[in-house]
Protein backbone atom coordinates (compact mmCIF):
# COMPACT_ATOMS: atom_id res chain seq x y z
CA UNK A 1 0.00 0.00 0.00
CA UNK A 2 1.29 3.65 -1.01
CA UNK A 3 1.50 6.23 1.33
CA UNK A 4 -1.24 8.34 1.82
CA UNK A 5 -0.33 12.53 1.20
CA UNK A 6 -2.10 14.82 3.64
CA UNK A 7 -3.89 16.71 0.93
CA UNK A 8 -5.05 13.56 -0.76
CA UNK A 9 -8.93 12.32 0.10
CA UNK A 10 -8.38 9.81 2.83
CA UNK A 11 -9.06 6.51 2.46
CA UNK A 12 -12.13 5.80 4.65
CA UNK A 13 -13.95 7.01 1.88
CA UNK A 14 -15.31 9.92 4.30
CA UNK A 15 -14.58 12.45 0.92
CA UNK A 16 -12.51 15.03 3.53
CA UNK A 17 -8.67 15.60 3.36
CA UNK A 18 -6.61 12.31 4.77
CA UNK A 19 -5.29 15.26 7.16
CA UNK A 20 -8.82 16.48 8.41
CA UNK A 21 -9.96 13.14 8.72
CA UNK A 22 -7.85 9.96 9.88
CA UNK A 23 -4.51 11.19 10.21
CA UNK A 24 -4.92 13.15 13.57
CA UNK A 25 -6.32 9.90 14.46
CA UNK A 26 -3.71 7.56 13.42
CA UNK A 27 -0.70 9.79 15.06
CA UNK A 28 -3.13 9.25 18.46
CA UNK A 29 -2.80 5.68 18.01
CA UNK A 30 -6.27 5.33 18.13
CA UNK A 31 -6.11 3.71 14.36
CA UNK A 32 -3.11 1.93 12.69
CA UNK A 33 -4.54 3.15 9.25
CA UNK A 34 -6.66 5.14 7.11
CA UNK A 35 -7.39 1.48 5.43
CA UNK A 36 -7.87 0.30 9.27
CA UNK A 37 -10.60 2.62 9.62
CA UNK A 38 -12.30 1.66 6.20
CA UNK A 39 -12.45 -1.99 7.54
CA UNK A 40 -13.93 -0.67 10.94
CA UNK A 41 -16.79 1.46 9.13
CA UNK A 42 -17.63 -1.23 6.78
CA UNK A 43 -18.04 -3.49 9.35
CA UNK A 44 -20.29 -1.18 11.42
Amino acid sequence: MSKVGRNESCPCGSGKKYKNCCLPLQKEGKISSPMAQLRVSLLA
